[in-house]
C-alpha cells in the first residue's frame, strides 16, 4: 500500500537565490493604504505563510503601491515616507519591520510585472537598509483577504 502524498499550500513564494529568498520566503498581497491613508496595494515579504489578517510576526518587509493605474514593467523607485503636499503622484515606499517600535524605510526599486486584482501580483524587487543590507528577488504573491478600508 502507497503512502498517501500530503499537499501544502502555501500563499506565495519568493524566488531565486537571493538573501530575500531565504530570509522572506513567502509573499501575500492585500487591500491597504498607504501612509496618507488612500487605497493601496500591500505586499508583504514574510518568514512564515501569512493568512493575510492584522500585522504579519516579525521580522517582515511591508511595501505600499498606490490604488490605480499601476505601471505595469516600469522600475520604480522607493519614496521617501515624508512628501511634499503638492506632490500626490504614484506611491511606492518599503519597510522593514525587525520589532514592535523597530522598523525602517528602505531603499531601492520595485518593478511590477503583473497586477490581477483580488488574485495575485507578481514582480521584482530590489531593497536597502540605510546601512546597507540589502534584499532582492522576484515575487508572485497571492492575494489575500484581510486588508482594513481607508480614511
Amino acid at each position: 500500500m502507497k503512502a498517501p502524498v500530503v499537499a501544502i499550500l502555501v500563499l506565495a513564494h519568493v524566488m531565486n537565490g537571493s538573501a530575500a529568498a531565504e530570509e522572506f520566503p513567502y509573499a501575500t498581497v492585500r487591500r491597504g493604504c498607504t501612509q496618507e491613508d488612500a487605497r493601496a496595494i500591500e505586499l508583504l515579504f514574510t518568514r512564515q505563510p501569512f493568512a493575510g489578517s492584522g500585522p504579519p510576526t516579525r521580522p517582515y518587509i511591508r511595501v505600499e503601491i498606490s490604488w490605480g493605474d499601476w505601471p505595469i514593467g516600469q522600475d520604480l523607485t522607493l519614496g521617501p515616507l515624508a512628501r511634499e503636499p503638492h506632490d500626490q503622484g504614484f506611491v511606492v515606499r518599503a519597510e522593514f519591520s525587525r520589532d514592535p517600535g523597530d522598523s525602517v524605510w528602505l531603499n531601492g526599486s520595485l518593478r511590477l510585472t503583473k497586477v490581477d486584482v483580488d488574485h495575485s501580483v507578481a514582480g521584482v524587487f530590489k531593497f536597502t537598509e540605510p546601512s546597507g543590507t540589502g534584499w532582492r528577488g522576484t515575487f508572485d504573491a497571492s492575494w489575500t483577504a484581510g486588508g482594513h478600508g481607508c480614511g
